[in-house]
């Protein structure tokens, strides 16, 4: 029989360990660990995916951009600012697939964020990007918009109550 206490204090060390690396852990079968693991209610889960790791100075970056911004942006604005992200001088954009770690948990625990990985040489066309970006834009209704700048300044809100960091949606 295995310890549940061993296998929990194990799984707090390390939440992404696998079946098997517990089980060479604790001296056990995988099998014998996963039925155990199912008992404690433990689920493996992705971590959720966000683009970097905040520190303090991106934090109030994100206040300062969120206070700058007038609660009732208009879309012309909006689309002033995307040409701005969107830097034309460039032919190519560096992107990056990202691998997310699994974690496993019990169903109250909160899914842990995993950074983005530094970025490697793969690259695309701008024109691409930019192509799809206008497709996007243009595949929705006017409504949709409308309805993303009345939302504007609770997700703004959202972010200062997060005290600037991720938050849940």
């Amino acid at each position: 029989a295995l310890d549940d206490e061993a296998l929990q204090a194990a799984i707090e060390e390390d939440s992404s360990q696998t079946c098997g690396e517990l089980a060479r852990q604790l001296n056990t079968s995988s099998e014998v660990v996963r039925l155990n693991l199912h008992g404690l209610g433990e689920t493996y889960r992705l971590s959720k995916w966000v683009p970097h790791t905040l520190l303090e100075v991106h934090k109030q970056q994100r206040v300062a951009a969120c206070l700058s911004l007038p609660s009732h942006q208009c879309i012309h604005t909006l689309a002033s600012i995307f040409n701005l992200v969107l830097t034309r001088d460039e032919k190519w954009i560096l992107y990056d697939t990202p691998k997310r770690s699994t974690h496993r948990l019990s169903p109250q625990d909160t899914i842990p964020h995993s950074a983005r990985p530094p970025i490697h040489p793969c690259k695309t066309m701008l024109c691409s990007c930019a192509r799809a970006l206008k497709e996007f834009f243009a595949s929705h209704t006017p409504e949709f918009y409308r309805k993303g700048n009345e939302q504007l300044e609770t997700r703004w809100q959202k972010v200062l109550d997060a005290d600037r960091d991720y938050f849940e949606d």
